[in-house]
Parts: C-alpha cells; sequence; structure tokens
C-alpha cells in the first residue's frame, strides 16, 4: 500500500514550500514544536534535534552531535551527554533510547536522566535531569 507516499507528495511536488500551515493552524501562526497531539508522528532524536551513538565503555546513548537552534540545543542537552535513564526506564544504546521515544506519551513530561563529563583531568561525571513538556494550545 502506497498511502503513505501519496499522502506526502503534495508536499513535495507541491509549491516546494514545507512551511504551509497545518490543518486548524492560521497562516500566521507560528507551528508548535514536536508532534503535535493526536497526530501520527512520533518523537525521534532527529525531531529533538539530536544525532546519537553509543558509548564503548558505558551503557546509555551518547549524545553526539546537538543541532544548533534545535530544541534539544534549547532544553540544554550537549555534545558528549550520555542518556542513562528515560522516564523510570534504564537506556541500554542509542537503539533503546530511539525505540523508547517512538513510543513515549508526549501528553506527559519526558525526563532524560542524562551523565555530563565534566571538564577536568579526572574525567568526573555529574548527573543530570532533563525534562521536555510540550504544550498545546486546544482547539476552539
Amino acid at each position: 500500500d502506497d498511502y503513505p507516499i501519496k499522502k506526502y507528495r503534495s508536499r513535495i511536488q507541491g509549491s516546494g514550500s514545507s512551511k504551509s500551515p497545518t490543518p486548524g493552524q492560521n497562516p500566521g501562526q507560528a507551528p508548535t514544536p514536536g508532534p503535535s497531539p493526536g497526530s501520527s508522528q512520533r518523537l525521534t532524536p532527529a525531531l529533538l534535534g539530536l544525532v546519537l551513538g553509543d558509548d564503548e565503555e558505558r551503557d546509555g546513548a551518547l549524545i553526539e552531535k546537538v543541532k544548533k537552534d534545535s530544541f534539544a540545543a534549547k532544553k540544554g542537552f550537549q555534545k558528549g551527554d550520555l542518556v542513562v535513564q528515560f522516564g523510570e526506564e534504564e537506556v541500554m544504546d542509542s537503539y533503546d533510547l530511539e525505540e523508547k521515544l517512538l513510543f513515549a506519551d508526549l501528553k506527559k513530561k519526558l525526563v532524560f536522566h542524562i551523565l555530563r563529563k565534566v571538564k577536568d583531568k579526572r574525567g568526573k561525571w555529574i548527573e543530570k535531569k532533563v525534562v521536555i513538556q510540550f504544550f498545546w494550545k486546544k482547539e476552539s
């Protein structure tokens, strides 16, 4: 079934602008960051502005890159952070975090527990918590 291709074909072949308003959005209104509630879109590291990898020595998802001016950058993620827990669940590797993000309930706060290496000679790690909450206006 090629329905998904047909669904997005108009965006690709249309005016060339991907900035058209989404249904229920006024033309002058800025889009809400992240997926909208009730949509079939799932959260991915790329939507947040993250590029993930794995640390050979530790369990967790290593943040290899944080895209400038992305949602993740604004929330305080940094290159080199190691996501070791998402919500109440341990993160084993980048694949594990991607899967957890795909099935996350976007109506709730998303809590990332990270380890960040302190810039000193001892290689000490500090624990940090990053909380993401998507806010949406109810349509009237």
